[in-house]
C-alpha cells in the first residue's frame, strides 16, 4: 500500500534505491502527487548522473531569477554506507524542486518524473540566459551598470567571498595531494631498499630491514589512497559541487542586473519619446499626424518600460527570497566537506599508526 503523501507537500519524490551499472550509478525514482498537471498520481522512473545534471541544466535556463539547488556530486564507493548516502542526497535534491511551487509543474521536471525514456528537456523560451559551465570563470558578464540596492551589492560581496575562499581551499587542497603522492613514492623506493638489503652476516639485522620494508611499503599504499581521495573526491568532486553553487547564484544575480539595464534603458527611450512629441508641439505650425504617430510609438514605449519594471521587481523580489537559503545552504555543504576530510585524516593517521605498530610487534 502506498504511504500517503504529507499534507505539506504537492508532491513527494523518493529515491527507492541506487544500482550500480557498469560503475555507473542509477537512481530508481517514486513520486506521488495530487496535482492535476500530472498524467499519474504515482509514477516510477529510473535516471542516471547525467540526467539529473540535465534537470538541473533545465532549471537554470527555463527559470533564471531562481537559484535551483544542485545535484548531489557523484561520490560512489564499494559499500553500501556510501550508497545510502548518494540515495539521501539525490532524494533531498530532488524533494527541494519538488516543492519548489515553479520547479515542480514545469513541464521538464514533469518529464523527468514520469518519461520512462531518456530525459532530454524541453527546449526554454527564448530570451532566458544561457548555462554556465562548470568550471569555467566567475567573470559577470554584466558590466556598466551601477547596482541601486544594498541587499544585492552585500550578495555580490558574499558571492564574491564565498568563491575567492572555495577556489583557495582547492588550491591547498591541491597541493596537499600533489605532496602525498610524492610522499608516496619516496615512502615506496625506501620500502623497496630496506627490503632489497642483504646482510648474510646477521640475520636478526636482516629481518628488522625487511619487515621496515613491508611497514614503508604499506604506508606506501596509505599515503596513494589518502593522495587520490585529496586530488580526487574531495577537490575533483565536492569542491566542484561548491564552484557550481556559487555559479549558479551569480548567475541569477547577473540575470536581474540585466532586467535593471533593461529597465533603465526603456526609461532612457521613454524620455526621449516625450522629448520629441515636446519639439513636435513647439513648432510653430504643428503637424497633428505626426503628434499622433508619436504619441502612439510613447505608449507603446511606456508598455516597455511597464513590462521591465515589473522584471525587474520580479527577480529583485524573487532572489531577496531565495539568497539567505542558497548562503545558508552553502555554508552547510562547505562545512560538511571539511568535516569529512578531517574525519578522513584522523582515520588516515589512525591507520598509519596501526600499520607502524604492527610493524614494531614484529620485530620485537
Amino acid at each position: 500500500m502506498d504511504s500517503p503523501i504529507s499534507p505539506r507537500l504537492h508532491l513527494q519524490v523518493t529515491v527507492t534505491h541506487v544500482s550500480i551499472d557498469c560503475g555507473t550509478p542509477v537512481f530508481h525514482i517514486s513520486a506521488q502527487t495530487p496535482l492535476s498537471g500530472y498524467l499519474r498520481s504515482t509514477s516510477n522512473s529510473t535516471r542516471l548522473c547525467k540526467e539529473l545534471d540535465r534537470l538541473y541544466t533545465y532549471l537554470c535556463t527555463r527559470f533564471p531569477e531562481h537559484i535551483p539547488p544542485i545535484p548531489p556530486p557523484i561520490t560512489i564507493g564499494p559499500g553500501e554506507a556510501e550508497r545510502e548516502s548518494l540515495r539521501q542526497k539525490s532524494e533531498a535534491f530532488l524533494q527541494r524542486v519538488a516543492d519548489h511551487d515553479l520547479y515542480r509543474v514545469s513541464d521538464g521536471f514533469k518529464m523527468f518524473l514520469e518519461s520512462e525514456f531518456e530525459f532530454v528537456p524541453p527546449p526554454a523560451p527564448l530570451g532566458r540566459r544561457p548555462t554556465t559551465g562548470i568550471l569555467r570563470g566567475f567573470s559577470s558578464s554584466v558590466s556598466g551598470v551601477k547596482e541601486v540596492d544594498v541587499f544585492f551589492d552585500q550578495a555580490r560581496t558574499s558571492v564574491a567571498g564565498m568563491q575567492i575562499g572555495i577556489s583557495a581551499l582547492g588550491r591547498a587542497m591541491e597541493k596537499a595531494g600533489s605532496t602525498e603522492k610524492d610522499c608516496s613514492k619516496a615512502t615506496g623506493d625506501v620500502g623497496a631498499q630496506l627490503y632489497a638489503m642483504t646482510l648474510n652476516e646477521n640475520k636478526l639485522l636482516v629481518r628488522a630491514t625487511r619487515t621496515l620494508g613491508k611497514g614503508f611499503t604499506a604506508c606506501e599504499k596509505l599515503q596513494t589512497e589518502e593522495a587520490a581521495f585529496l586530488s580526487g573526491r574531495l577537490t575533483s568532486t565536492l569542491l566542484t559541487t561548491q564552484i557550481r553553487n556559487t555559479q549558479t547564484a551569480q548567475a541569477a544575480l547577473d540575470y536581474r542586473m540585466r532586467t535593471l539595464l533593461e529597465y533603465e534603458t526603456a526609461c532612457k527611450m521613454t524620455q526621449k519619446k516625450l522629448q520629441a512629441i515636446d519639439r513636435l508641439r513647439s513648432t510653430a505650425k504643428i503637424q497633428q499626424e505626426k503628434v499622433d504617430a508619436a504619441l502612439e510609438e510613447l505608449q507603446e514605449t511606456k508598455q516597455v518600460e511597464s513590462d521591465c519594471r515589473t522584471q525587474f521587481r520580479n527577480a529583485s523580489d524573487v532572489l531577496k527570497g531565495e539568497f539567505p537559503t542558497f548562503a545558508n545552504v552553502q555554508e552547510r555543504e562547505l562545512a560538511e566537506s571539511i568535516d569529512e576530510y578531517a574525519r578522513h585524516q584522523a582515520i588516515y593517521s589512525r591507520k598509519q599508526l596501526e600499520s607502524w605498530e604492527q610493524v614494531l610487534a614484529d620485530i620485537m
